[in-house]
């Protein structure tokens, strides 16, 4: 037999829809809760990178908000890959209970520094993502170039 649907048009991103149905085998009444993925988004601050910059990162997935009841955290890794690279991990908490979005500072710093992120001038900085759902997954990647400071010379030198 045909059962007729509701389309919920008002459901966003995060959010959570109930279904409830007649199954005849086995013969019962069944409910399911399901979450509507979200597509992340990133978003790496100072647009222009100088040297000793502190670098900010913002996640926005609410599928990463994990529990709605507690302020959820994930680690991710900062990369510098000119020579020498490092890296260096961070945790991105949320910014309340059941936002969503989540950030994380990470200091860089001309020469090697521990916790901080080694990114002399000309070096690259990248920062990957992965957003699992919905699927199939897909990688965001944010990239920076240090800046390279001009110097002049003195006048009369």
């Amino acid at each position: 037999s045909n059962v007729a649907g509701t389309i919920i048009s008002s459901a966003v991103s995060g959010s959570y829809i109930t279904a409830t149905y007649q199954d005849g085998t086995p013969s019962g009444t069944r409910t399911t809760r399901v979450r509507i993925a979200s597509n992340a988004t990133m978003t790496l601050l100072p647009a222009v990178v100088d040297q000793g910059a502190l670098l900010e990162i913002t996640i926005v997935d609410a599928d990463q908000d994990s529990d709605a009841s507690v302020i959820d955290s994930f680690p991710l890794t900062f990369l510098q890959t000119t020579n020498p690279p490092d890296a260096v991990n961070v945790t991105l908490l949320e910014t309340g209970i059941n936002t969503g979005v989540f950030t994380a500072t990470l200091q860089s710093s001309a020469t090697a520094v521990a916790g901080k992120l080694h990114a002399p001038e000309g070096s690259l900085i990248s920062i990957s993502y992965s957003d699992q759902n919905p699927t199939p997954a897909r990688t965001i990647t944010q990239t920076r170039r240090v800046s390279i400071l001009g110097r002049f010379p003195a006048i009369g030198a």
